[in-house]
Parts: C-alpha cells; sequence; structure tokens
C-alpha cells in the first residue's frame, strides 16, 4: 500500500492502543458441493463456518439435502487486520462427526474499504473430483460512508472534522481510527487536541481547510457550496473547534488569509456530532442530543450522510468571546484544600470563543468541578453534575459563590448597556448565586431552558 501523506498521519493520530477493525462477513451460497451421505439417506446437509486465526467467529444456518445451498447469511467480526480468512463447508451429521466438504481462504490482502466479493474454490477432500466453490462478500464496517466530497462531479459537500477522541466513551477514538480505512476520507479526520497543542497537526489542519475551500469552488453542479466543519464532542467541543478555524486563516499582521467574499461563500457550517454529555447543541439544531457508532453503525452511516447533504439548511449563528484585560490572568480549577478551591494556569487548548452559553457563579462552579472528574462514560459524568451540584448548593462550597463585586456591561460609552446587576429593581448581585448568557435555547442538557428562545444570529 502507498505511504500515508504527512497530513493523512496527522489527522488520524491517536493516542490509543490499535483497536480491532469490525468486517461485515456475508457467507451468501456455493456450487457443486460433493455428495457424502449414502442413497438413502438423500444428499449433503451443508453449512459453512469461517475462522479466523483457528477460532471460529461466524457459523450459517444448515440447509438440508442442498449441494448447492443459498444461506446468504451476514455478520459482524472483529477482524486484526493482517489474519486471512479461512471458510470450510461441512456436512451435518446427526449420529457421526460433521464431514469437511472443502476449505478455501480470502488471503488479508484482498481485503480492502470498497468492499470484497469472491468466488473461492473449496479445497476437495478425499477422492472427490467435482469442483466446489463458495461465494462470500467481505466489507471493512466502518461508521463512515463512502463519501467523494473531492469529486467535483458529487453531490456530497467539502468538509473537515475535528473529533475529541475521549468522548462518547471513547466513540471519538473509534471514528478517528475508521477514517485511516477510507483512503478518499482519512486527511480530513483530526483529533482536535492535536490540533491545539501539536504545531505538524495543526499545519495539516491548517493545510486541509485550505484544500476544503478549493473543493468547494469546483462544485459546479451546486449553486452553493459552504464547506462542513463536523465537530466531534460536546457543546465546548464546538466553541474549540471554531476557534481552531480562526486560528488556522489568522495571518501574522491580524487579517484573515481569506478575502472578504471567500469568508463569506466558504467558512465552514458547524455540525455538531453528539459525544459529549448534554449535547444541547446538536439537539436544538436537530443532530440528535446522543449518538452510538457501536451499537448503531448503520443509523451513523446515515447521520455523515445527512451532515454532507446539500439538501440541509445553513443559517447564521453568533460567534463571541470574551478578551481578557492585559493584566487578566487565565486560569482553572485544580482542586480543593480544606473545601478552598485552587487554581493553575489554563492550558493551549481553552479558547475565548463562545457559542452557546457563558456563565458565571452556581453552574459554572459545577462544570468547573465535573472537569475535575471527568470520565469517559456519558452516564457516569451525568451523576458527577448531580454530585457537584449538590456540594454546591449545601455546604461549605455554597459559600464559595459570591457574585456581589461582579458587573457585566456590553457595549462602550453611549452605547454600552448593563446586564448585571439588574437595573429594573429587581435585586443587587449579591441576590443572585449564578448570571449568564445564552446563545441556544437550553442548556445541561435540555434540563435548563431560556425563558424566550434563542434567535442564535441576533
Amino acid at each position: 500500500a502507498a505511504a500515508a501523506s504527512p497530513a493523512a498521519e496527522a489527522a488520524v493520530a491517536v493516542a490509543e492502543a490499535a483497536m480491532a477493525t469490525p468486517l461485515s462477513v456475508s457467507i451468501l451460497f456455493a456450487e457443486n458441493l460433493k455428495n457424502v451421505d449414502s442413497s438413502f439417506s438423500g444428499v449433503s446437509d451443508p453449512y459453512c463456518i469461517c475462522t479466523l486465526g483457528g477460532k471460529e467467529v461466524m457459523r450459517t444456518s444448515t440447509r438440508w439435502n442442498e449441494l448447492e445451498p443459498i444461506w446468504n447469511d451476514k455478520d459482524s467480526i472483529e477482524w486484526d487486520g493482517t489474519s486471512d480468512l479461512v471458510f470450510e463447508v461441512y456436512d451435518k451429521n446427526k449420529i457421526n462427526s460433521d464431514c469437511l466438504l472443502g476449505r478455501a481462504s480470502l488471503p488479508a490482502s484482498d481485503i480492502t474499504w470498497e468492499g470484497t466479493k469472491r468466488e473461492l474454490a473449496l479445497e476437495a477432500t478425499g477422492d472427490s473430483s467435482s469442483k466446489s466453490v463458495l461465494h462470500v462478500r467481505v466489507e471493512i464496517d466502518t461508521v463512515l460512508p463512502n463519501l467523494e466530497p473531492g469529486n467535483p462531479e458529487s453531490l456530497d459537500i467539502p468538509f473537515v472534522c475535528l473529533i475529541n477522541p475521549r468522548s462518547g466513551s471513547k466513540m471519538g477514538a473509534m471514528i478517528l481510527k475508521d477514517a485511516v480505512l477510507m483512503p478518499q476520507l482519512q486527511a480530513r479526520f483530526f483529533d482536535i487536541v492535536h490540533v491545539a497543542t501539536q504545531p505538524d497537526v495543526f499545519k495539516a489542519f491548517s493545510e486541509q481547510l485550505q484544500a476544503v475551500r478549493l473543493e468547494a469552488e469546483k462544485k459546479t453542479k451546486l449553486q452553493e457550496c459552504r464547506p462542513r466543519l463536523i465537530c466531534g464532542g460536546g457543546d465546548g467541543t464546538a466553541s474549540f473547534a471554531v476557534s481552531c478555524v480562526f486560528r488556522a486563516l489568522l495571518t501574522e499582521d491580524g487579517g484573515f488569509s481569506w478575502s472578504g467574499d471567500e469568508l463569506q461563500r466558504f467558512f465552514p457550517a458547524l455540525v455538531q456530532m453528539p459525544l459529549g454529555t448534554g449535547n444541547d447543541l446538536g439537539g436544538i439544531l436537530g443532530w440528535g442530543r446522543s449518538m452510538d457508532p457501536v451499537g448503531h453503525r448503520e443509523k451513523t452511516r446515515q447521520w455523515f450522510r445527512e451532515a454532507m447533504s446539500h439538501r440541509r439548511p445553513v443559517r447564521a449563528l453568533d460567534v463571541w468571546g470574551i478578551q481578557p484585560s492585559c493584566c487578566g490572568k487565565v486560569c482553572m480549577l485544580s482542586g480543593f484544600e480544606e473545601e478552598h478551591p485552587t487554581f493553575k494556569a489554563a492550558g493551549a487548548s481553552v479558547p475565548f470563543i463562545s457559542l452557546l452559553y457563558f456563565s458565571i457563579g452556581y453552574d459554572a462552579f459545577v462544570a468547573a468541578q465535573v472537569e475535575l472528574n471527568r470520565t469517559e462514560s456519558r452516564i457516569a459524568n451525568f451523576a458527577e453534575y448531580i454530585k457537584a451540584g449538590a456540594k454546591s448548593l449545601v455546604g461549605t462550597r455554597s459559600k464559595i459563590i459570591d457574585l456581589s463585586c461582579l458587573k457585566v456591561e456590553v457595549g462602550q460609552g453611549e452605547d454600552s448597556r448593563q446586564y448585571f446587576p439588574p437595573t429594573d429593581g429587581s435585586g443587587v448581585a449579591s441576590d443572585f448565586r449564578t448570571v449568564g448568557f445564552m446563545n441556544i435555547n437550553s442548556l445541561a442538557g435540555g434540563l435548563i431552558h431560556a425563558k424566550e428562545p434563542a434567535d442564535f444570529s441576533d
């Protein structure tokens, strides 16, 4: 096989142990099987097994009195990527041991992402002169569909994908791994943490972003072709992903490498893959509040097809952020010492861009505590939210929250407007436990809803 490009190698770098490759194996039918039964008991009763490394991984049903059986049996198996698949056809016996009718192998080198359909000659046993054959089909069972975003004649929208590999019980890592198996897609998938922290991966992402724009320009069959930015993770990953795009397009003088017209036409539209805990953005925009690539592989493939469809509408979404002052320090919660919070400097992956919501106070304190104990299980993370919420509502940690010194204004001079403390006489700052801004209709997995529906682009 040809060596992968540096961009492809960077795109699929995952700091996880190699995982088995799922294969979809179909044992279709056999022809001209040997008859080993006596004349008074009919003809052979064949079934077929598939073995991998000497271990049985699949078995068909038995076809009674058939020398040209049709099975059309299909199963999914875990393949190590190097072993041949061995198929053995047996005659089923009720009293004696089952009799081998023939054996054939499918070499590992013949198993490709395009799919393999073969007519295998069965190695005969005994003195049989019959030429028996077995028909099989083997496909690499990826969660990614066979798309052609780089083909100018295809209607598939060009895209680049940023995924948090730890999201969704490591489902993000599984998707990155599956991308390796598809040459036409592998260079489009990136570990988002590596993009933020590793210069070579960031360079590969920047180059792929430019390539995606050029692909969109060549989609002459579409009147408009805005590329897609698929973001796999939780709601916070969405802001993270957009910040990566801005960073990739920034020039040294503070401008953008794309022209104003190119930004207007080709800045990628965000598609949220719901691999996080709350998944409010995915739920509100119609991409779902959860995804299970392991248990629902076909649904996941259909999700990607929809994400790349030119029929899906695109709408504006506000992008806003917070700029620390020149003397400000950016830190994050690192733990507690006798119920007093301790902090550490924020890492390079913390963006200042917000898409969905921003808050100060109780709910932000709860979220910070969850980050300290975040796991790879969505259910366990929900439990952490409940535990942190209870600790922050009552007890010593509840006294940590104090908004009495907080003032929030938007704008400058005559155009400025004070949002907090409220100016309508409803209370002073110390009366409140939290203050926040929402650009979508819900947060906390839909548990908290906006009083007035968000407009997204107001």
